[in-house]
């Protein structure tokens, strides 16, 4: 008997699994990052500075993937979530349609919620991705009892540990998507104070188990205003994998408007010229583009904006034909793409409406110079 054989017989009931499927967002830049999209049964981080927007960005990709078909569980122990909030996302209209909140402050709670989804699988109920709204947040049911002064170190780390212990090989069976939110903690150095930098929380436990790690920070010198009232409605977020086991470094940038979400035509805009996908002359642009409706060569940025929100799916394409975006795949083997067999793999098609985040308050043009 060879090892050949041998191992054809041991994978009939464990088999590798080297063939991931991702689950498209819905905005190019998080899809690029992530090495196409969510990655199923994979732990997906977003850590940042308090005030930056990971929880709308978050939900901005929970809506993309609730609008192509995927059932996006998601768990509030920040007290996040508002009417106001999930409707200015788009995703208020989709709460139990595909989009199931749900808030919980204890890890007992939180074991809860997601055993009682969990058991109904088995009846065919398809799970896609959890949301965990911070994992920081989440407390041992001892915390909340005792008394403020009573202090128990490393048993956040530990229970954050258990948490990876008991779900991630179950939700990696089952092509479930964890997405986590984070929070920021100063990593002080002790010989030199000013090199301190901030990374986020949690032990490492969680980040050895998180197979993508992306740290947010807002750009400050790139926010955005209204034109008529001069008040800050959004900014320019800039991403960056710090562990990327999907697609390795990647870095990139994504426009948010306050209590919107995504502007995918602006994030979008700005990628396409930072990679140089068109040329520049000044402040004229030349959009030589495959299938492209519209002007060619156009001033300022603005009119790049709106001809890419009336071209997305052409620049999109382009992009990933150029080798410049990561594309949606399901998955890939020695640089070859291979289909997917996932049980839960949706067959649900991309909805032909728009995203009510394209179709936000205009951006001043100014704001969004390179």
């Amino acid at each position: 008997m060879n090892f050949g054989s041998v191992y054809k017989s041991v994978s009939k009931d464990y088999p590798a699994k080297p063939v991931v499927e991702f689950y498209d967002t819905g905005h190019s830049v998080i899809n690029h990052i992530c090495g196409g999209g969510f990655p199923a049964g994979r732990v997906v981080e977003f850590a940042s500075e308090p005030g930056v927007g990971k929880t709308t960005i978050v939900l901005s990709a929970c809506l993309g993937m609730v609008e192509r078909g995927k059932n996006v569980l998601f768990i509030d122990s920040e007290t996040s979530l508002n009417d106001s909030l999930l409707e200015g996302v788009g995703l208020y209209n989709h709460i139990g349609k595909g989009f199931a909140p749900h808030a919980a402050n204890t890890w007992p709670e939180v074991q809860c919620i997601l055993e009682q989804y969990l058991a109904k699988k088995k009846d065919g109920l398809d799970i896609h991705a959890v949301c965990l709204d911070s994992i920081t947040n989440v407390l041992p049911t001892a915390s909340v009892e005792a008394d403020l002064e009573k202090i128990w170190v490393g048993r956040k780390s530990q229970l954050q540990g258990r948490f990876f212990e008991k779900y991630k090989a179950r939700f990696a069976d089952d092509g479930i998507c964890t997405i986590l939110i984070n929070q920021a903690r100063v990593k002080i150095n002790m010989q030199n104070p000013k090199l301190s930098r901030p990374e986020g929380a949690g032990g490492f436990a969680m980040k050895h188990n998180v197979d993508v790690s992306i740290f947010l920070k807002k750009r400050n010198s790139k926010l955005i205003f209204d034109p008529a009232t001069k008040e800050e409605i959004g900014a320019e977020v800039y991403l960056q994998s710090v562990k990327n086991k999907m697609a390795g470094s990647r870095v990139g940038e994504v426009v948010i408007l306050y209590g919107k979400g995504i502007d995918e035509a602006v994030s979008l805009a700005n990628f396409f010229v930072q990679t140089s996908g068109c040329e520049r002359h000044g402040g004229w642009y030349t959009l030589d583009v495959p299938g492209w409706e519209g002007p060619a060569k156009v001033q300022g940025l603005h009119p790049v904006i709106e001809g890419i929100r009336a071209n997305t799916a052409v620049v999109q394409k382009y992009l990933i034909d150029q080798g410049m975006l990561k594309g949606i795949d399901t998955g890939r083997v020695d640089g070859k793409i291979k289909k997917s067999s996932h049980k839960n793999k949706s067959k649900t098609p991309a909805p032909d409406a728009e995203s009510p985040i394209k179709k936000s308050t205009p951006i001043q043009k100014e704001s969004f110079e390179l």
